[in-house]
């Protein structure tokens, strides 16, 4: 990465009477204890991973994975909003900057520390959220960790990962093997990590978001009526433990990747390594932005390091739900 060594960040200034309140949440697997002033940027920060934001009534978590610490920059300044993210070595880390924030990371102590500063405290709410969730997902990288836009159950002691964008189907065929048994981890996006020789998921929240098409055929209509937008379609959010076994954060062994996306007939067939790291790349790249070619070398590479152990497979479904049997089928002869 051509990056530059740069002494530490000054400190920002503080409005008078600002106080830090004290959080927790769960970023997959990882414990997070954050202050933040104010609430709002918390807030953001965790919504945009779907995660639970807990207010605590004291000192937040002695020994988290995770610090993290936010702030507004009160200096007067123009900030330009482009969609772009400059990558500079600190002493002790990294910082990453976008136009309205800026991230430090330091990762040279235990637990890591981010530090984040938002210079536009008056952007809108829907686009800082935005960039928090693009510099966290570029600063979990730093962490060993990549967010995948996937699916993840567990099925008779055996983990499947369900790689696909939106609409692939990986909220029917979570439901489909949730209702064959299967735990489920994570129903939308995930964080994956290398370790021990296995690659390691672990989901960022519990809920599900399905179809008026799904709900019908799985739960019989017991949802009621209200829809969230999710992509231009309309879905119904509940959270997965009102009727299945559930185990956001929980970190677990891949056994076999799938690659689902809604076609013609149910069909299941394998995937070579290469294959597989196309698709990869090409449903998970859009969540990140990069400082330069040295930057997405080291993406991609982590993204071959995660196939390697793992069989791939493309997974076409059928527009009726009834073949999501076949699926249960082939994994009880996988398994």
């Amino acid at each position: 990465m051509s990056e530059r060594a740069r002494g530490p960040l000054p400190a920002t200034p503080r409005r008078q009477g600002q106080v830090d309140q004290a959080y927790s949440f769960r970023l997959g697997d990882l414990e997070c204890a954050a202050t933040s002033t104010p609430e709002r940027y918390a807030a953001m920060l965790a919504g945009a991973y779907g995660t639970p934001l807990v207010r605590e009534a004291g000192e937040p978590n002695p020994e988290p994975d995770l610090r993290i610490h936010i702030r507004e920059d009160v200096t007067p300044s123009r900030v330009s909003l482009q969609d772009r993210l400059i990558v500079r070595r600190v002493a002790g880390g990294c910082l990453l900057e976008s136009d309205p924030v800026s991230c430090l990371v330091r990762t040279a102590v235990t637990p890591c520390e981010i530090s984040v500063v938002v210079r536009d405290p008056a952007l809108r709410e829907e686009q800082l959220t935005y960039h928090f969730w693009i510099l966290f997902n570029r600063t979990l990288l730093l962490l060993d960790r990549v967010i995948l836009h996937a699916a993840a159950v567990v099925y008779r002691n055996s983990v499947s990962l369900f790689v696909g964008a939106k609409g692939a189907g990986k909220s029917t065929v979570s439901i489909a093997l949730a209702r064959a048994g299967a735990d489920v981890l994570a129903e939308d996006h995930l964080l994956a990590r290398r370790a021990d020789r296995c690659t390691m998921v672990s989901g960022c929240n519990g809920r599900m978001r399905v179809t008026a098409k799904t709900e019908r055929h799985f739960l019989n209509g017991k949802l009621g009526p209200e829809t969230i937008d999710v992509g231009g379609v309309a879905k119904k959010e509940f959270p997965a433990a009102r009727f299945f076994t559930t185990r956001p954060h929980e970190a677990r062994s891949v056994d076999r990747l799938f690659f689902p996306h809604v076609g013609e007939r149910f069909a299941v067939g394998p995937l070579s390594r290469r294959d597989a790291l196309l698709r990869l790349m090409d449903i998970n790249g859009h969540m990140l932005r990069f400082h330069d070619t040295s930057d997405y070398a080291d993406f991609l590479s982590r993204l071959g390091d995660l196939l390697t152990p793992l069989p791939s497979y493309d997974l076409e479904l059928s527009p009726c739900l009834d073949d999501l049997d076949r699926l249960v089928e082939f994994l009880d002869r996988e398994t």
